[in-house]
């Protein structure tokens, strides 16, 4: 699962080495110790993520939940303070409007 805040991006999926936590992945190593400040991350460049820490399933779960209850802007990319990490989430936004173009006019898409 891709998950962006204001503050990074981290992708999660299923940690196979430790039943019951989810490894989750970080482009930026920031991008973890703000939302997992406790958690020991690991550098690794035998990946596509360099970053990498691996959580309790609900513990994961209960920081999103506390980053969702924080909500207090009307604009995500506005409220991103770093400008590198905003103009990432800002080529995100361009392509994934592209795509809602496409499903919208069918193109390749049977919806």
């Amino acid at each position: 699962m891709w998950i962006f805040t204001n503050q990074g991006f981290i992708s999660a999926v299923a940690d196979f080495n430790k039943q019951g936590n989810l490894l989750v992945r970080a482009r930026a190593k920031e991008h973890l110790t703000h939302l997992f400040p406790d958690a020991v991350v690991q550098k690794t460049s035998d990946a596509d993520y360099l970053y990498r820490v691996s959580i309790p399933q609900a513990e994961v779960a209960g920081v999103i939940a506390e980053q969702i209850q924080a909500i207090d802007y009307t604009n995500f990319k506005k409220s991103i303070p770093d400008d590198e990490y905003h103009a990432a989430c800002s080529g995100v936004w361009h392509v994934m409007y592209r795509y809602q173009g496409e499903v919208e006019h069918g193109a390749g898409h049977d919806g």
